[in-house]
């Protein structure tokens, strides 16, 4: 099977990429990421903001399905974190080249992140990464933690049409090499920020970045967090998908999926619904980098079984069909397929959740549909607890 992907005109060995994150601060820990085998790795974010430079300011919170902290080993339910600390200049060029020559030599790429609060600082680290070696940048114009700074920057530059592309320009006029704008999902129009970052110069967006949010100690009536926090998990999968498929229909983009990815099937489901690329950031700090493989693996067996040949014919292929599952014929009702079920079931939950009256109990304890109230809206079979007792056919 042919895995490799053209992304911004470069090749790529698989879709994979870990996000930016702390695990590419040192060499022993970028290493790891580089021999999991992600076709390539966005670097942790350079800034000139001092505050947000500073370790201390690091904090990370996982929550579990049931909302409640999360323990190793637990499904994931939400991840918040403030920072991690950006990287300075001079930490960067510290670790830049040696990660780069790393990168290289196993055929990864490696992608530089810059997350300024100035035009000028944009455009100087923006030239200092091209003039490393550096063959692409993405550019955090979504990051969550932006009250440290005073000046536009984060989430306040994709909030900002006149911003945004002023920021994407500047940085388009100062290297030769392709952009890829990181947005914030907390805009009004997420095809307008697309539309807006590709006309002014980026090959690509990624898809997006983390919402900010807060919880509450009920016991103790305090925020776990003292300020508004970068809020993830595997609940952001389904906006995202949305966010992906809204600018891949509209515009002709490349497009980088991100939030909510935990298992193999998510980066499918992005693929499909258009990304070109998938970043994987908050599973791999909690799984571990044996995810990758197990990704990549399952993704590949996906593949073989369902008849693709390659990657890129896995890109929008549900685009093709979307819209089907909204647009029910009218002629469609849910029907009782099993009448022994019925007997079994004392609870009779679909009665309560059919908000159409359309569920009566017969004497001998089964229900039965009326073909005529039924908007086949689905939901009493998902309420059943006997798959096959209920379906929805042509009436």
């Amino acid at each position: 099977m042919d895995s490799s992907i053209s992304f911004c005109g470069l090749s790529l060995k698989n879709p994979l990429i870990a996000g930016s994150c702390d695990y590419t601060r040192s060499i022993a820990q970028f290493r790891r990421v580089v021999d999991s085998g992600v076709a390539a790795i966005s670097m942790k974010s350079v800034t000139d903001v001092e505050s947000l430079q500073r370790a201390s300011i690091t904090k990370f919170l996982c929550l579990n399905e049931e909302g409640e902290l999360w323990k190793y080993g637990q499904p994931i339910g939400g991840f918040y974190s403030r920072g991690g600390a950006m990287l300075s200049e001079r930490e960067w060029k510290r670790i830049g080249r040696e990660e780069l020559h790393i990168a290289d030599e196993q055929g990864v790429l490696l992608i530089g992140n810059i997350c300024a609060s100035t035009l000028e600082s944009w455009i100087h680290l923006a030239g200092m990464m091209e003039e490393t070696g550096l063959k692409i940048l993405e550019l955090n114009l979504g990051n969550p933690h932006y009250a440290a700074s005073q000046k536009p920057m984060g989430a306040r530059i994709a909030q900002s049409e006149e911003i945004l592309a002023e920021v994407v320009e500047a940085v388009a006029k100062t290297v030769s090499i392709p952009i890829i704008a990181k947005v914030s999902p907390q805009v009004s129009d997420i095809v307008q920020v697309a539309r807006i970052a590709q006309k002014a110069g980026a090959s690509a967006v990624t898809i997006s970045h983390r919402f900010q949010g807060l919880i509450v100690d009920i016991d103790q009536q305090v925020f776990l967090s003292s300020a508004l926090f970068g809020y993830g998990g595997s609940w952001m999968l389904p906006i995202a998908l949305g966010y992906v498929a809204k600018v891949s229909r509209a515009l002709p983009i490349a497009i980088c999926g991100s939030g909510g990815v935990s298992k193999w099937s998510d980066v499918l489901q992005l693929l499909m619904a258009g990304a070109t690329t998938v970043q994987v950031t908050t599973a791999l700090m909690l799984k571990g980098m044996d995810l990758v493989p197990e990704i990549l693996n399952k993704m590949e067996r996906f593949c073989i079984e369902h008849g693709f040949r390659q990657w890129n014919e896995l890109i929008g292929s549900a685009l093709k069909k979307e819209g089907t599952l909204d647009r029910i014929p009218e002629d469609a009702c849910a029907s009782t397929q099993d009448r022994s079920f019925c007997l079994k079931c004392s609870n009779k939950p679909c009665m309560g959740a059919c908000y159409f009256d359309a569920i009566q109990l017969k004497e001998d304890q089964s229900v039965e549909i009326s073909a005529k109230d039924c908007t086949a809206c689905g939901l009493c079979i998902q309420m059943c607890p006997f798959p096959g007792a209920l379906a929805i056919a042509k009436c």
